[in-house]
């Protein structure tokens, strides 16, 4: 059985799909989806989120005996226009800046936006390309989820560009980067500071910048 050119409107966007029923429990499908309503998402599956947004993808996937352990596939999503995270500029300083002045978005840069592809094996979810941004910082991310226990373990590393760049150690090739390893529920991850390790290629130019030319003067 197949059933083609399927459009529905879930979470306040659309949603195209195709699925195929080839027997013995095993079925394929197509699923894109634009623009939809992260909060609805948010408050159908209990995950707390900040501010609106919406997110927009496609998704190939096969499926045995609707068992989350046997799905295999491969998809990308973008984000955009919500608050993934605030990160405080000024340290430990950040919250009493925003304190005296009253205001609490001064002192914290906000990433609203992000974007991966992924692929699916056995019920595990993994991305290498993981990306986000705010005005001076630059992250890119690794790992898998879990879809059967909804569980994550993500690598997240961070380069520091501007102000916060100029006050970390010049360890280079890699000053300004730090790293981040989240693991646990992926309702509540646990995020911890981990040693920083050379990224894959995947983030290695979204993340370290290229070396600068040299003017090389000609000798007479």
């Amino acid at each position: 059985m197949t059933v083609d050119d399927l459009k529905l409107s879930a979470f306040d966007g659309p949603v195209a799909a195709r699925f195929d029923d080839r027997g013995n429990g095993l079925l394929e499908g197509e699923l894109s989806w634009t623009k939809l309503s992260l909060p609805t998402l948010a408050s159908t599956y209990g995950f707390q989120m900040k501010g609106g947004g919406n997110i927009t993808g496609r998704l190939n996937f096969s499926l045995k005996d609707a068992r989350v352990a046997t799905m295999a596939g491969e998809g990308l999503f973008a984000v955009e226009k919500t608050e993934l995270f605030a990160v405080p500029i000024f340290g430990p300083l950040s919250p009493l800046v925003s304190g005296v002045l009253n205001d609490r978005s001064i002192g914290f840069e906000r990433a609203n936006s992000a974007f991966c592809t992924f692929k699916i094996k056995d019920g595990m979810l993994s991305t290498r390309d993981f990306r986000t941004s705010s005005t001076s910082l630059t992250f890119a991310g690794d790992g898998a989820v879990n879809l059967q226990e909804l569980t994550l373990d993500m690598t997240m590393r961070m380069n520091a560009r501007g102000l916060l760049g100029l006050i970390t150690l010049p360890l280079r090739p890699f000053y300004g980067m730090f790293q981040f390893r989240g693991t646990g529920p992926l309702k509540n991850p646990k995020w911890e500071n981990a040693m920083f390790t050379t990224p894959p290629p995947e983030q290695r130019e979204l993340l370290v910048p290229a070396p600068k030319a040299k003017i090389v003067t000609k000798k007479e």
